[in-house]
């Protein structure tokens, strides 16, 4: 099974979770996506669902889930962040410098609200040992900006597609 595939097979299941699941399989399925190393486009099953559930609530469950995927990412970064210093102290030294110097909190909302592949900067800023609550937050503002895009994107688009198509019957 390739790349393709894979990523084929698994926006099926999670069409399948979130259709007989409902809100709590969407964050499952957002969860799961978010939480991988392999980069999973859950965000298409959350403009897909925001078209048939509440797109509020879709984007908010979605943003939960995912953020507590991305936990994931910067856990794996704070635990081999003693690996990565052994082998790249000084780089890594004036990463810190440089975020501490320019901040990444916003930088992080903007990542993240952006549909991206941001496991990287999980695992920078696990490495780096940014401010945990701090990541939390700013993971969770940019989670809930694109995802409630999204559900909302999915909920007008596919009313406004619906309305063309009557046009033309």
């Amino acid at each position: 099974m390739d790349r393709e595939e894979i990523l084929v097979w698994f926006v099926k299941a999670g069409h399948s979770i979130v259709s007989k699941y409902g809100y709590a399989g969407l964050f499952f399925v957002c969860l799961i996506g978010s939480s991988s190393i392999i980069p999973i486009p859950f965000q298409i099953i959350v403009f897909t669902f925001g078209t048939l559930l509440n797109p509020l609530l879709v984007g908010i469950i979605a943003a939960v889930g995912s953020t507590l995927g991305n936990l994931v990412s910067y856990l794996i970064g704070l635990g081999g962040k003693e690996i990565l210093e052994d082998k790249h102290g000084k780089k890594l030294n004036n990463i810190k410098k440089k975020l501490k110097k320019y901040g990444i909190f916003l930088w992080l909302i903007v990542i993240y609200a952006t549909p991206i592949p941001n496991v990287p900067f999980a695992i920078l800023s696990g490495v780096v040992k940014y401010d945990f609550k701090k990541f939390f937050l700013a993971v969770l503002i940019g989670e809930l900006i694109l995802n409630i895009a999204l559900a909302f994107a999915g909920f007008y688009s596919m009313k406004w597609i619906a309305g063309y198509l009557t046009t033309w019957t």
